[in-house]
């Protein structure tokens, strides 16, 4: 499809300072060419969360396609050299570029842009969103946590199964996070842990111990107090209080993580 550009629109501006043709000539040029531009446009095929590009008058756009109404192209996010990066449900381009479906490194610039500032495509669900901030890091020790075992967790995505019981109280090393569920995988076995699932290892806990306690889902109020023990599978503080979870307390910043969630 021949679109615009600012050198045709200023070459008939040109016809029309010399006299050539009229302002009038000049607007109905320009209208027919809009009428040729929104007819071809609406067949164009794209679909919510197609990636189109253009080499529009040196801005190199990518998009990824949100809906077309009029001679208005919506994106949930674009890419140009002028305009960098812009993350907008409502904004547009208008249908006098020419997009066609970009190849895979041009998605690929989208993508790696949309990284940089935290985020990712879902496909899924159609929406740019957070790229979630992971817990755990290839290397590190963890256990499962107290209270997770296949009583309880078997009927819970990616499922804790009756074999898995056997994993309680040993320390696994973390592998990676499977690419499209977001599940731990850790070495020497084939089973994916939900982050939830693991705590880091740290040093066993012996009465007497300085330690945190938290329960499961509110560690903000988490609590440092004297490690009393374990009672089944609870952690009790030497006052006898039952707690989920505790780690020994190693220091302010280390609380400070937990309670935010960092650990």
């Amino acid at each position: 499809m021949k679109t615009f550009t600012k050198h045709e629109i200023l070459e008939l501006y040109g016809q029309v300072t010399l006299g050539e043709i009229s302002f009038s000539q000049m607007v109905e040029i320009m209208n027919e060419r809009v009428r040729e531009m929104v007819n071809e446009a609406e067949v164009r095929e794209f679909k919510d969360g197609d990636f189109l590009h253009s080499d529009w008058d040196d801005e190199d756009v990518t998009i990824i396609f949100k809906n077309q109404e009029s001679y208005r192209i919506y994106y949930h996010a674009s890419k140009s050299n002028y305009h960098g990066l812009d993350i907008n449900d409502e904004a547009f381009w208008n249908c006098n570029i020419d997009f066609h479906h970009a190849t895979e490194a041009e998605k690929q610039e989208l993508l790696d842009a949309l990284a940089k500032e935290g985020k990712r495509w879902n496909e899924g669900k159609k929406c740019i969103e957070d790229i979630p901030k992971r817990k755990f890091k290839k290397g590190d020790k963890v256990r499962i946590k107290h209270g997770v075992s296949s009583k309880t967790h078997d009927n819970i995505d990616p499922s804790f199964v009756e074999d898995m019981d056997d994993l309680i109280g040993k320390t696994m090393t973390v592998d990676r996070y499977t690419d499209w569920d977001n599940y731990v995988k850790c070495e020497g076995t084939e089973y994916s842990f939900l982050e939830e699932w693991l705590e880091p290892y740290v040093e066993e806990l012996k009465k007497g111990d300085l330690a945190i306690f938290w329960n499961n889902g509110v560690q903000q109020h988490a609590s440092v107090r004297m490690y009393g023990g374990l009672f089944m599978r609870d952690y009790c503080d030497t006052g006898g209080v039952r707690w989920d979870n505790a780690i020994k307390f190693e220091s302010k910043e280390q609380y400070e993580k937990l309670i935010k969630g960092e650990l």
